[in-house]
């Protein structure tokens, strides 16, 4: 009877050691740009602005998946009341809203639990700006000599701005408005580019009269 509750007792040991491996080992990433869009709106996760006044999100991958979002907790730095958090600090996700500007930080740790990569706990710092919007844009290009052949239209200079300014407004507190004039200058020469930089070479090719 002693060496079978001696047994028990060693295969729940080994079964509490592998929960607690899997716990003890996992991965943090958290990355300071991102590209992922929040889903049902324009805007990205972890900007490295927060407009004064809006709220964002920020988000941090934890695997495995298991791992308990209410471990997951999040402060921020010794900002002086730059951000605050909006609802609750735990979990991936979290949002964060722009209160005063100036720089601020923002750390993540885990509750009982030590991260795979060591004892620093991963952060991202950032900025809260005044947003200045209405940023006048003008657009030059270039015509053949008959002021023809033109490059560009005024829609589809507005649809670039419109792609653009949730990317800017979100990482500078800016945002532009086309003016809906676009400049022309007619010489034909200058629709095609001659460089021998590889890299302009391959921006610019199959762009006449220049780029947006």
């Amino acid at each position: 009877m002693q060496k079978s509750a001696v047994k028990k007792r060693r295969r729940q040991n080994d079964i509490v050691n592998i929960a607690e491996e899997k716990f003890v080992s996992f991965l943090p990433v958290l990355d300071p740009l991102t590209v992922e869009v929040i889903q049902g709106t324009t805007n990205y996760y972890n900007p490295n602005c927060i407009p004064l006044g809006d709220t964002v999100q920020y988000k941090i991958d934890v695997l495995p998946h298991f791992f308990p979002d209410e471990d997951i907790i999040w402060h921020i730095g010794n900002t002086n009341g730059v951000v605050s958090f909006v609802g609750s600090n735990t979990g991936r996700v979290v949002k964060v809203k722009g209160e005063k500007a100036g720089d601020f930080s923002l750390e993540v740790e885990t509750e009982g639990h030590t991260w795979h990569s060591g004892s620093e706990h991963p952060a991202i710092f950032g900025k809260v700006l005044a947003p200045v919007t209405n940023i006048p844009v003008r657009v030059w290009v270039v015509a053949d000599n008959s002021g023809g052949n033109l490059p560009v239209t005024a829609d589809q200079v507005e649809q670039v701005i419109a792609e653009a300014n949730p990317i800017l407004y979100r990482e500078t507190a800016m945002r532009m408005a086309f003016d809906g004039t676009i400049g022309v200058i007619t010489n034909e020469s200058w629709q095609t580019i001659v460089t021998t930089n590889s890299t302009l070479d391959y921006l610019c090719k199959g762009q006449p009269g220049g780029m947006i």
